[in-house]
């Protein structure tokens, strides 16, 4: 609920670009990416271990965390060199001269790898070490590689508000249109053939190809933001627009049971966050047309969000809880969202 779709979906144009750009560090070999980020990762962790404030300690661990991400990285790639050197694995895809095939190896190790920037790497140690494979293969399955990296998001909407789905299929379809652009340059172009007789290393090749062509894509995609987002909410509609999000009152029970008591007033809070997201949305919907039955819709979610503020608050002032201050600085942001989304109501 923290971000609308169209705050989600420059993030996500922004994000095609970032991890694209990523791979550029595996292209300097005199680089040693372990040493690097480790130290990096060790850094954080101390700054965790002995940081007194709590603020530091999420730095400390951001840090570690992103150290270990570009050291996993790199271990993978290492771990993939023992299959690379069997004969049979080179000889099965460096023969492979099929863009079906090959886009859809490429889709597979997305996927598995969950990374675009491993998979880049793996695919230069697989195809490019090898002299039987050759650089439009590696291309190719480059391009599939866009596609399967989507797998995780998808997973992770299943489970997630509307907004979050919407966002996901837009990330779907930037992908999805980035591999169609790959595969149209490479097949109906002398792509290849004119970019090596410029670059003599086919790893950086194939890494300025992918950075390249993804960057197009993405400034193409910034004009077309706004019409896409209005067909998300065509292909992804509101489900039960004005059905009310259930915040039951605590049993009298729980109130000395701290732990459930606690768990059912984080899920209030979920669900406030839920509506809150669906409010913001209704807001900019009504200012950008402001017709009647927009406004109709906008009065609903906020005689909603009304209720389930006041049922939320009722609960956290049910139990004595050291989280109470956080619960209630909480609800005091949604009172906030809720008043401003009043007074837009009332123009």
């Amino acid at each position: 609920g923290a971000l609308t779709l169209m705050q989600a979906l420059p993030m996500f144009l922004g994000a095609h670009i970032g991890s694209s750009l990523v791979l550029l560090i595996f292209c300097f070999e005199s680089f040693n990416i372990v040493e690097f980020f480790g130290l990096f990762a060790l850094i954080g962790a101390a700054i965790a271990m002995f940081a007194k404030s709590p603020t530091v300690v999420k730095i400390g661990k951001t840090i570690t965390c992103f150290g270990l991400l570009f050291c996993g990285m790199k271990m993978m790639s290492i771990g993939m060199e023992s299959v690379t050197s069997v004969p049979s694995v080179a000889t099965a895809i460096g023969n492979m001269t099929s863009p079906f095939w090959l886009v859809l190896i490429g889709i597979l190790l997305g996927m598995c790898l969950h990374c675009l920037g491993t998979s880049a790497l793996l695919v230069s140690l697989m195809a490019l070490g090898d002299s039987t494979m050759t650089l439009l293969s590696a291309l190719y399955i480059m391009a599939g590689a866009n596609i399967g990296t989507t797998f995780v998001s998808i997973m992770a909407s299943l489970k997630a508000n509307i907004t979050a789905k919407r966002a996901t299929l837009f990330n779907v379809y930037v992908s999805v249109l980035t591999t169609l652009l790959m595969i149209i340059i490479f097949a109906c172009t002398p792509y290849v053939t004119w970019v090596s007789s410029v670059i003599d290393n086919p790893s950086f090749i194939l890494i300025v190809s992918v950075i390249v062509i993804n960057a197009i894509n993405v400034i193409l995609q910034l004009f077309l933001v706004t019409p896409i987002s209005k067909l998300l909410y065509k292909v992804l509609p509101d489900k039960n627009k004005d059905e009310k999000q259930k915040i039951f009152i605590l049993d009298p029970n729980l109130y000395t049971n701290l732990p459930i008591a606690s768990h059912q007033i984080l899920k209030g809070l979920q669900v406030l966050a839920d509506e809150q997201s669906d409010l913001t949305e209704k807001v900019e919907a009504y200012w950008n047309e402001p017709t009647k039955r927009k406004k109709l819709n906008l009065i609903s979610r906020i005689n909603i969000f009304t209720t389930n503020i006041a049922q939320t608050k009722s609960n956290i002032l049910r139990i004595s809880t050291s989280e109470e201050s956080r619960y209630i600085a909480r609800l005091q942001y949604y009172q906030n969202v809720l008043t401003e989304s009043e007074k837009i109501a009332d123009e």
